[in-house]
């Protein structure tokens, strides 16, 4: 499977991207008996598209055993992170989940088109058709045990990716509300007087990239303040390899830790205690984050 790959990029095709709503039928022809899974995977899916967030077609061929614990994750953090399915509501756009032909080393990306930062897509990789939920395991075992992603509970390793994704999308929310202030407004202003000036595709993406690594880092460093507050020392350390690469990276791989984990370590607990200062974080008590 390779490692993780995350991109910021206007990228959209149309193949996949359009195909309709997934049908939990098809998926689950050959598994007569299990009549529960298909009524509690179809009630998932229904109440995620009334959230506007769609499980694609596309992804028909990903195995059962992985993708419906997947989904399950994506509706717990729907109801944890409430204002994050406010803000698709609220900006007239949908998360779509979808598989898509990534390059050998990508298990999975989140993927944005315009320049509004719309047009929302976490895509996994075709290739993981070929895969099942005991080899994705094994693979996040691999990464995790080399220190290249986050430490999560075992038996989350089957949901680290998609709530890494997740996470991704989560900074698109947090951006999305810098428009509202002065600062914001001018930032990014300035960031389309810019993207202007982009000579070719590659250069686009790296202004948006850009753009996007410069809010990561804003949020990064008040995780690290938060975090010498109540813990009184950096947490630099405790970050992962992958999340080590950017503060992006660094952003999702923070939340994974957080939200796969039952005893998440002091850097993912700053994490959550910024996250209640920017949104409504259900069930929040500082006092569970910090004793």
């Amino acid at each position: 499977m390779g490692g993780r790959g995350s991109c910021y990029l206007n990228f959209y095709d149309p193949s996949n991207a359009t195909s309709g709503d997934v049908n939990i039928a098809d998926i689950l022809e050959d598994i007569l008996e299990d009549e529960d899974t298909k009524k509690e995977y179809n009630g998932k899916t229904k109440k995620l598209k009334e959230k506007k967030i769609h499980i694609k077609q596309s992804t028909d061929d990903m195995p059962e055993d992985m993708f419906i614990p997947n989904i399950t994750k994506v509706d717990s953090l729907t109801r944890k992170y409430v204002d994050t399915v406010g803000t698709l509501k609220n900006e007239n756009e949908t998360l779509d989940i979808r598989a898509n032909k990534l390059s050998p080393n990508t298990t999975a990306c989140f993927i944005h088109d315009g320049t509004r930062f719309n047009n929302l897509h976490i895509v996994f990789n075709n290739d993981l058709k070929l895969s099942s939920k005991e080899l994705v395991e094994g693979e996040a075992k691999r990464q995790i045990d080399s220190g290249f992603w986050m430490n999560v509970d075992k038996n989350e390793y089957v949901n680290q990716t998609i709530t890494h994704e997740y996470g991704h999308f989560v900074q698109k929310v947090l951006m999305q509300r810098e428009l509202a202030n002065r600062e914001g407004k001018m930032k990014y202003e300035a960031f389309l007087t810019d993207l202007a000036k982009a000579k070719s595709k590659a250069d686009r993406q790296k202004r948006v990239q850009e753009y996007a690594e410069s809010y990561a880092t804003k949020y990064f460093k008040s995780i690290q303040r938060i975090h010498r507050k109540y813990f009184g020392k950096e947490g630099v350390d405790m970050i992962s390899n992958y999340g080590k690469t950017n503060n992006r990276e660094a952003f999702a791989e923070l939340f994974a830790g957080l939200n796969c984990c039952k005893k998440p370590s002091s850097i993912c607990k700053a994490t959550e205690i910024f996250l209640s200062k920017k949104m409504n974080v259900k069930n929040f008590e500082l006092k569970t984050m910090v004793g």
